[in-house]
């Protein structure tokens, strides 16, 4: 049995192009892949942060270029920071000598410790961020940096930056 799919046929490679469409992905999805838009400004941490919140932004902040952030990524970090600090809170209580991984509620009923719960929620929920944010060896290889051209240890030695005194030019002023 053939299976069918919904809709319309797709047109062929050849009748897009004349049509001049190259292309088979939606405009949307054209749109998404287009020109990047740089965003501005530097991210902050605001103020109410928790410490571990607050020490996560910062060592996240220093570890990844300049270029890489900006203001309009402030609260993806923060979520991320947040999402460290619970992951603390909890891994201390799991952690901790008294710590039962099955508890007795209220009406008797014998269930897993909720701050496993809330540990591995929180554990899903940086892997996501991390991921959007760059902080994994996988994330980071789509992160491109501008082309910047390093100025030589040694621009500025012989005249000014910019002047022509090289040996051949030297050369055609003396003749």
């Amino acid at each position: 049995m053939r299976s069918t799919r919904a809709g319309r046929k797709p047109k062929l490679p050849h009748v897009r192009k004349m049509e001049g469409k190259t292309s088979h992905y939606t405009k949307a999805q054209e749109m998404l892949m287009g020109e990047w838009i740089e965003a501005k400004g530097l991210p902050f941490v605001p103020h109410g942060l928790v410490e571990e919140a607050q020490s996560c932004m910062e060592v996240i902040m220093a570890s990844m270029p300049d270029d890489v952030y900006s203001q309009a990524d402030t609260y993806m970090l923060v979520a991320f920071a947040k999402a460290w600090a619970i992951h603390c809170i909890a891994s201390r209580k799991v952690f901790s000598s008294d710590f039962e991984y099955v508890v007795t509620s209220d009406t008797g009923v014998q269930k897993v410790n909720p701050w496993l719960k809330v540990l591995d929620e929180q554990a899903r929920m940086m892997a996501v961020l991390g991921d959007r944010l760059g902080l994994n060896p996988k994330a980071r290889i789509g992160i491109k940096q501008p082309e910047r051209s390093e100025v030589s240890k040694f621009s500025g030695l012989i005249g000014r930056e910019g002047s022509s005194n090289t040996l051949s030019s030297l050369q055609s002023h003396r003749a």
